[in-house]
């Protein structure tokens, strides 16, 4: 039996890939097919499988993208002008990353979860691309090996070597170039893994070489660890910290909430928000009740509040 293709949700696909620039194998992945020759047989009304599995996937997709769409559409008068906004702790993560790197030193920028530190350094690492190294570790990359491999990933180096191979490799790679090497979720690092960060910074005994900054994001346990210089084990790290930055929820300003929130102009509301800002809930939070509130279509105080409570959240 001859099979039935879906001409107008070929055509549909067709443009979508070219609008959006998408890979006919990233749209593959993103509808779960394991192989991408899957989509581009159907395209060319040639594939032999399930013609109507791969059309309810493609129609699946699109239903979604454009509920999406719609919802972004909705959003968008009530959300900030970019992706950054600049309130006062990620420009001073921004300001204190630029100091790391010049000074090529140790620096521990670390306190709250949600206040913007990762926004501060995900913005240093767009204007200067080819002077960062990003890398975030969790715990499975958390141990010397996570930390290399990493670094080699970012640096474009085959990571099937051992570590001290890699290393050697790395050292090299980053001599002379002065390039800041921004370690996100630092909190995570294992003692061995710091110690080895540690030592990027330090300048080449034989040849004199300046290293690198490096620059350790985190909750304020990755600097309470490196603090405790009473253990031996520490005082080198501990020694060439410079400048490290303690940033709490309870320090965002009015006028970080107003940037957040431009849309917004009741004093009621910025207050409500700038409270939960404050609060153990963090920016992020904050920004979580917004979001839902504009899915409800009720920003006013009333509605953040019935949001927030929703969120099963206390707030005074």
């Amino acid at each position: 039996m001859e099979k039935i293709f879906n001409t107008a949700l070929q055509d549909r696909t067709r443009e979508y890939m070219e609008t959006t620039g998408t890979s006919q194998a990233e749209l593959a992945r993103r509808l779960g097919m394991t192989n991408s020759s899957t989509l581009s047989r159907w395209l060319k009304s040639a594939y032999s499988g399930d013609v109507e599995k791969v059309e309810r996937s493609l129609e699946e997709f699109f239903r979604t993208q454009m509920e999406a769409d719609k919802a972004a559409e909705k959003a968008a008068p009530y959300r900030p002008a970019g992706d950054y906004v600049p309130t006062s702790i990620s420009e001073d993560v921004y300001q204190s990353i630029k100091y790391c790197q010049l000074h090529r030193c140790v620096t521990v920028l670390h306190g709250d979860a949600g206040v913007g530190k990762t926004k501060g350094a995900q913005k240093f690492l767009r204007e200067n691309p080819s002077s960062t190294i990003y890398i975030s570790v969790d715990p499975i990359t958390s141990n010397v090996n996570g930390v290399v491999r990493l670094l080699a990933r970012e640096l474009k180096m085959p990571e099937k070597r051992n570590k001290m191979d890699l290393m050697l490799e790395i050292r090299e790679r980053l001599a002379n170039t002065n390039k800041v090497i921004i370690v996100d979720e630092a909190q995570f690092l294992n003692l061995p893994a710091i110690e080895v960060l540690r030592t990027l910074s330090d300048m080449d005994s034989k040849t004199g070489t300046p290293g690198n900054g490096v620059c350790l994001i985190g909750n304020s346990q990755v600097y309470d660890r490196i603090q405790g210089k009473a253990q031996a084990e520490f005082a080198q790290t501990f020694t060439r910290v410079k400048m490290p930055r303690h940033y709490l929820a309870r320090s965002i300003t009015l006028e970080d909430v107003k940037k957040l929130f431009p849309a917004l102009n009741g004093e009621k509301e910025l207050s409500f928000l700038l409270g939960i800002a404050r609060s153990v809930y963090s920016i992020r939070t904050a920004q979580n009740i917004y979001e839902n509130a504009i899915r409800m279509e009720d920003v006013s105080y009333s509605g953040l509040r019935k949001v927030a409570t929703a969120m099963n959240l206390r707030v005074s």
